[in-house]
């Protein structure tokens, strides 16, 4: 993590970052703030980190770069199976007033079954607030408030999501745009699938 106006060093993961052995395929913030991200693995893991507060100083860079550790790994369970890969992540607010105070989450992966799918995960903000993590945070399991894989019989090659501006004047995840096989684009609308 950098400040890029300072120019410095503020925060390092690197070897932190690796976890249980998998390897990381993306990393994405989650939420507005820029104290927590989200990262995905080959082995289909999700995992919720939280940038310690002395890496974010209200005026300054610190003067040397902090670490990181894992706060939980996600508990994404759904209809069906979790990804076996994780292969990219997309982030943002959860799209309606009755979602107010939760963060969406799109994970692009593989399923059990090889199918490239895509799916979405709603999280609670005020659960992940609750959480500390630190060195039992393998042990510690975040549970997703709803998961939906996004319905299509076919590999879901890549995707996208479309922001709108919320009544309360943030940018949210609108639709959720899919690239299919044989060229096909789908898109859904978060609020009504």
């Amino acid at each position: 993590l950098w400040a890029l106006h300072e120019k410095k060093l503020v925060m390092t993961g690197s070897s932190e970052l690796d976890v249980n052995g998998a390897k990381l395929s993306d990393v994405q913030w989650l939420g507005n703030e820029g104290e927590r991200f989200v990262s995905g693995y080959d082995d289909g893991s999700l995992w919720l980190w939280r940038v310690p507060h002395e890496a974010l100083p209200q005026f300054a860079p610190p003067a040397k770069p902090g670490n990181v550790t894992p706060l939980c790994r996600l508990d994404y369970a759904t209809s069906s199976s979790p990804f076996a890969s994780i292969l990219s992540l997309r982030c943002g607010q959860a799209g309606t007033d009755a979602t107010e105070g939760r963060c969406h989450l799109i994970a692009h992966g593989v399923s059990q079954d090889g199918m490239k799918a895509v799916m979405s995960v709603e999280l609670e903000e005020a659960k992940m607030d609750s959480i500390r993590g630190g060195s039992t945070a393998s042990q510690i399991e975040c549970k997703a408030e709803s998961c939906k894989t996004l319905p299509w019989f076919g590999n879901v090659e890549s995707f996208c999501i479309i922001e709108s501006i919320s009544s309360n004047l943030e940018l949210e995840i609108g639709a959720i745009v899919t690239l299919a096989e044989f060229c096909t684009i789908h898109i859904y609308d978060v609020e009504s699938y």
